[in-house]
């Protein structure tokens, strides 16, 4: 959620739930997805794309496995169980 509470007319905005702000507020829905260290805590953004949920096709779960996906296919990141 990219927060603009004084933003008027761009056409994505819609009122959500921010975690950061712990609020209802207006934004951008951004989908992310992040590689969380969990030894040190050091995080890495992997992807991340604006999320309209009125006139986007998929849904955030789709845009999340479609994003895990390029990590793993395209990217090729290198992954590994602990």
């Amino acid at each position: 959620m990219l927060s603009k509470p004084y933003a008027k007319e761009i056409e994505v905005l819609r009122s959500q739930w921010s975690g950061s702000d712990k609020k209802v507020v207006v934004g951008i829905g951004i989908v992310t997805c992040l590689y969380v260290n969990p030894k040190t805590q050091a995080y890495w953004i992997i992807d991340y794309r604006p999320f309209d949920k009125d006139h986007d096709g998929p849904t955030k779960i789709d845009h999340g496995l479609e994003m895990l996906h390029n990590a793993v296919f395209k990217k090729q990141l290198p992954f590994r169980q602990c």
